[in-house]
């Protein structure tokens, strides 16, 4: 059997890689090419190309990036139709993947859907879209994957996958006082719209120099990157786990990091800084009051989240966050609890090779 798995970015690559790993372990002849980055490679997959120059993130930023994409989607569907994959799986990169996998599918090719689109939050026209093209879709998820079933869509849900490396991380580090996380995003344009603010941030709170700091930056972005800021953060590519869980909280950009932390028992404040575009474009079509996942989860605005912040407001709500940590420990666990599954990567990987 011959998998091509399409990732779009680190949480896609992180996802992909716990699944690749138990998808060989189940079956070692199975051939895995991947468009990815390094977390794939070392699970056992063969690395056709990076994805640092297809990641894009907001509705503006999207829109542009199709003139950029085209040509390198049109490319990378000769690749994959030159390996002769029985199975195509994207994970969640809706806007590249979705046009290329019904491309694929007129091809005869098997399509597996990892991490679906969010239309649940917005775009509920991909919902048909996806109906049509996907012959599986494997939530993480346990709202998402409802959400779909009531459209017809063959919608699997097992747990999620980071509870099985995040249950190994805990307890490996002890919690320092005063050490406090911030992660500015995965994307090199969300790093640089959201580092700025952080550093001002970090400074307001640092007058009396009684905090560590800590940018949770990407290594594909950022390799081997140790150095010291003017604010005093410390810049950590590696380790992040256990940067995590030696501090109190993190503060960072809504995505994927903020269920890594919860899950490894720490608050989480999430926050979003859009293009002026993007902003105008999502105040119509984002149908969701929820943003952060770990809300999304619970259904219940537990942690904190933000669009377009001051730094007085996070400032303020840090102070906050900081008093009430039995609050947050059992949102933690509740969080952690919702997304509990037994053997959960062995049974996704067993539905995508049926």
């Amino acid at each position: 059997m011959r998998i091509f798995l399409l990732s779009g970015e680190p949480s896609g690559d992180l996802y992909g890689s716990l699944i690749v790993k138990a998808i060989r372990k189940i079956n070692p002849t199975v051939e895995i090419f991947c468009v990815g980055e390094e977390d794939l490679v070392k699970a056992g997959a063969k690395k056709i190309r990076g994805h640092q120059d297809l990641s894009v993130v907001g509705f503006w930023e999207g829109w542009k990036a199709q003139f950029h994409l085209r040509p390198i989607k049109a490319e990378l569907k000769k690749e994959i139709l030159s390996l002769k994959p029985d199975l195509f799986l994207p994970i969640s990169f809706s806007g590249f993947a979705l046009p290329l996998a019904r491309e694929l599918k007129r091809e005869g090719i098997k399509i597996i859907y990892l991490s679906p689109p969010q239309a649940w939050a917005w775009g509920r026209w991909r919902i048909p879209f996806l109906k049509r093209v996907a012959d599986k879709v494997i939530s993480f998820f346990p709202f998402e994957a409802e959400f779909y079933r009531r459209y017809g869509i063959n919608s699997l849900y097992f747990g999620n996958p980071l509870l099985e490396i995040l249950t190994e991380k805990g307890g490996e580090r002890k919690e320092r006082k005063k050490v406090l996380s911030f992660a500015p995003g995965s994307r090199k344009d969300e790093i640089e719209r959201h580092q700025p603010f952080l550093r001002r941030l970090f400074q307001r709170l640092n007058r009396k120099n009684e905090f560590i700091g800590y940018f949770l930056l990407p290594p594909h972005l950022f390799p081997n990157d140790k150095r010291q800021d003017e604010s005093g953060m410390i810049f950590a590519t590696e380790n992040r786990y256990e940067i995590i869980l030696s501090s109190e909280l993190v503060v960072g950009k809504l995505g994927t990091i903020a269920l890594e932390t919860v899950l490894l028992g720490k608050p989480y404040i999430g926050f979003y800084i859009p293009s002026f575009p993007t902003y105008l474009i999502g105040k119509f079509l984002v149908r969701t009051k929820l943003f952060s996942l770990p809300n999304l989860i619970l259904n219940e605005r537990a942690f904190p989240e933000f669009i377009n912040p001051k730094c007085e407001e996070l400032e303020e709500e840090i102070k906050r966050v900081r008093e009430k940590s039995e609050f947050y420990k059992e949102k933690c666990l509740r969080v952690k609890e919702r997304l509990s599954g037994r053997e959960i990567t062995k049974r996704i990987a067993e539905a995508i090779l049926a």
